[in-house]
């Protein structure tokens, strides 16, 4: 066998293997975290106050529910410190 078709059926079964390896719910997930888009409400950086409260200002931001903790509807580890 040639170098080339060696080359060729290794190209083509490294996809096979890495769907097979990792499961299609690895992919599924993946795709899903990035598209699945959440609006979150948030103050100015360095605003602090009482809990009590509210800002006078939020932003809304648009983000992928990976950059979320879980408290907050994310897939990420839950914050220290945050209920």
């Amino acid at each position: 066998m040639t170098h080339a078709k060696r080359a060729m059926r290794w190209m083509l079964a490294a996809p096979i293997v890495f769907i097979v390896g990792n499961g299609l719910g690895y992919i599924g997930r993946t795709y899903e975290c990035r598209t699945d888009r959440i609006r979150i409400y948030v103050a100015a950086p360095g605003y602090e106050s009482p809990r009590d409260e509210l800002p006078k200002k939020l932003y809304a931001m648009n983000v992928t529910r990976c950059t979320l903790p879980e408290q907050w509807g994310g897939d990420r580890e839950p914050l220290e410190g945050y209920p």
